[in-house]
């Protein structure tokens, strides 16, 4: 795996039929214990595809399979779904992380938000805890 880790692997599938971008393709499935992604083409497959021109301006990947010349396309479209802390903990808890996720940093600046809130039992109660609502100057505590 990946992360150094080995699995068993008990059964395996031969000559399975995967169809990619009309492109008919013959793949041995080695059936593992893992989560996230119902099949995994991996350096096996790959190496069995012999010599691959791969492009990652234009997310392409070429080579010659069956005698013909085949270009696979990557999607270009893919949107990037927020994710809240619940469902990064939820991720992490059950070892799913072949979904990770996107970090950006956000320049820092020094202005603080407005913490006015029309109704003033609101407004008592933003005040009396203002330090939550500070920007942290160090990372949490584990």
């Amino acid at each position: 795996m990946g992360n150094g880790e080995e699995l068993q692997c008990n059964q395996v599938c031969m000559d399975v039929s995967v169809y990619i971008q009309k492109h008919n393709f013959m793949v041995d499935f080695h059936v593992l214990p893992i989560r996230g992604a119902d099949v995994v083409l991996g350096v096996q497959w790959l190496k069995s595809l012999g010599p691959v021109l791969t492009d990652y301006t234009s997310l392409t990947m070429k080579f010659i399979y069956g005698g013909k010349l085949i270009e696979l396309t990557g999607d270009r479209d893919m949107t990037i779904d927020q994710i809240s802390p619940s469902q990064l903990r939820h991720l992490m808890d059950t070892s799913n992380t072949s979904i990770y996720f996107h970090i950006q940093m956000e320049p820092h600046t020094t202005t603080s938000l407005p913490l006015a809130h029309p109704i003033p039992t609101f407004q008592n109660l933003l005040a009396k805890y203002s330090s939550l609502f500070q920007p942290l100057m160090t990372l949490p505590p584990s």
